[in-house]
């Protein structure tokens, strides 16, 4: 090999971990021995240590499937079933298609006194949601930046090096890094705007009666739901809230009723 072409490698290399590093620090919070303690109390039956360890995670600002499914458990066994399917439901950005998240939603779900059944979808769009929801936020950001990363260090490649079978790998490797970035990065705007324009809650109250206006005293109550049931934000007024139900279900609830899944 020429010492030009080590110099080019080299360069290469340099300029890649300069793009690299930043993405590293991001994604390098380490909570992993107050998670290992939180698990060890849980395994000992000291359900309500275990659970202040996790939460102390979530309060200095790191987020992680496995995290917010340990907090459900933990309110499960604690009998608290409405804060148990929140945080089952939190679970789903970072673990979407987890078998044993599914399973505990479902057992979850059998001691909420609401069983609604949701309205039936048109099958492209339950194609779409698939392929939107197929892996979690995290793994689609990480892949967006990745290829990104790519497509500029093969972009850098091809500028300052003269060979023309680098060049020609180096113009593949643009190709298939902006196609993979292309289609992750469309997946993560479509999966981050469907999660701003469908801000879903968890009901905490033990019952709350849904009223056909924003107001006690000019609505009238049009039914009732209870803890545990999963719910949609249509809109805000005052203290109040405009809700929609899985079965298409809409009236008005205060706001102190419910904890959202993802506050805005």
């Amino acid at each position: 090999m020429k010492m030009k072409d080590k110099k080019e490698i080299f360069v290469s290399v340099i300029i890649g971990w300069m793009l690299i590093f930043p993405v590293v620090q991001l994604f390098g919070i380490d909570a992993s021995q107050l998670f290992k303690r939180g698990n060890s109390f849980y395994t000992q039956g000291k359900i309500d240590s275990a659970l202040v360890c996790y939460q102390k995670i979530v309060k200095s600002g790191y987020e992680s499937g496995p995290l917010y499914f340990n907090i459900g458990n933990c309110y499960y066994k604690l009998n608290d079933i409405a804060h148990a399917i929140l945080n089952y439901e939190r679970t789903k950005r970072f673990m979407p298609r987890d078998e044993a998240l599914s399973q505990n939603i479902n057992i979850a779900r059998l001691r909420v006194v609401d069983k609604i059944n949701p309205m039936p979808e048109f099958f492209l769009v339950k194609i779409v949601k698939r392929v939107i929801f197929a892996v979690s936020v995290k793994i689609l950001t990480i892949t967006s930046i990745v290829f990104y990363i790519a497509a500029s260090v093969f972009l850098i490649i091809i500028i300052i090096t003269r060979r023309r079978s680098v060049k020609k790998i180096c113009r593949y490797g643009v190709v298939i890094s902006v196609i993979v970035f292309s289609m992750s990065a469309l997946c993560l705007f479509s999966r981050i705007q469907s999660e701003k324009h469908s801000r879903e809650a968890v009901i905490t109250a033990d019952e709350v009666k849904v009223m056909s206006a924003p107001s006690a005293e000019e609505g009238v109550k049009i039914f009732s739901i209870h803890s545990g049931t999963v719910i949609k934000i249509e809109s805000l007024r005052g203290d109040w809230a405009e809700i929609v139900l899985v079965d298409g279900k809409v009236g008005w609830m205060k706001r102190g009723d419910f904890e959202e899944v993802w506050p805005q």
